[in-house]
């Protein structure tokens, strides 16, 4: 990041990560329940809602654990990145940063809800 800070490339190439991070989380967001009550011992476990039941057929060991921990680690990075471009005395202020903090909220708020996160250190 400092060599784009140097060049004065720093608020595009934020941007761009930015993008990808926010892309990753709502692609995986998804297939996480929006209210994660039943996933505190198990994890993500799939769709739970009758009609959405033909979305588990076929589907490899583990996808919704491995879809969940890629949505949660996009989320961490893309804090990560904000937090490291804020301390650099940077500043992102668009439209795309608040609705990418709003959906890193979102998953803040999934977290809590899904025990095994905290083993993967999320």
């Amino acid at each position: 990041m400092s060599a784009h800070i140097v060049d004065g490339t720093s608020a595009a190439y934020t941007l761009v990560h930015i993008l990808h991070f926010l892309c990753t989380i709502v692609l995986h967001r998804e297939y996480i329940p929006f209210t994660a009550i039943n996933c505190r011992k198990s994890g993500p476990v799939g769709p739970i809602d009758e009609r959405a039941k033909n979305l588990d057929k076929g589907t490899p060991p583990n996808f919704w654990k491995d879809s969940s921990n890629k949505c949660f680690k996009a989320a961490k990075d893309l804090t990560n990145l904000l937090l490291e471009f804020e301390n650099r005395g940077g500043s992102v202020e668009t439209a795309l940063s608040v609705f990418a903090l709003h959906q890193v909220a979102v998953c803040g708020a999934l977290v809590l809800g899904i025990l095994f996160c905290e083993s993967l250190g999320h």
